[in-house]
C-alpha cells in the first residue's frame, strides 16, 4: 500500500492543486502526447473488495489529433521508473477519455 492520499474517485482539474502523483501523470501525459492537454485527472484507489496492488488513473483529454496508439502502448513501461522513483510501486491501470466524450457521457461532465 502507498502512503498517497488519493482522492475519493472526484475527477480534479489540472488548475487544482494536485499531489505528487497526479502531477507526475499530468506531466507525462503531455510529454507522451503533444498535441493533448489533460483537462481533468482522477488518480483513485481500487474497490475495497479488489485486490490492492494497483490504483486506477483516468485521464480526460482535449486533442487536436487522434492519440498516437505507440505512445498509448508504451505509456506504462516508460512510466514505471518514473513511479518506482517516488516509491510508487503498484500498477496504474488507465483510462483516456476524450473531453466531448466525457462532457457526453458522464453524470460529472454537467458540473465541469
Amino acid at each position: 500500500m502507498s502512503d498517497w492520499n488519493l482522492n475519493q474517485g472526484r475527477f480534479k482539474k489540472v488548475n487544482e492543486p494536485l499531489n505528487q502523483l497526479e502531477q507526475l501523470f499530468q506531466t507525462f501525459f503531455e510529454e507522451q502526447f503533444a498535441n493533448a492537454k489533460v483537462e481533468l485527472i482522477q488518480v483513485r484507489e481500487p474497490f475495497p473488495f479488489e485486490d490492492e496492488d494497483y490504483f486506477r488513473v483516468k485521464f480526460v483529454y482535449s486533442s487536436t489529433g487522434e492519440l498516437d496508439p505507440e505512445h498509448s502502448l508504451s505509456f506504462i513501461r516508460l512510466i514505471r521508473p518514473k513511479l518506482e522513483e517516488i516509491n510508487e510501486e503498484r500498477f496504474p491501470v488507465l483510462s483516456f477519455i476524450e473531453y466531448e466524450d466525457y462532457l457526453e457521457n458522464s453524470p460529472e461532465g454537467v458540473v465541469v
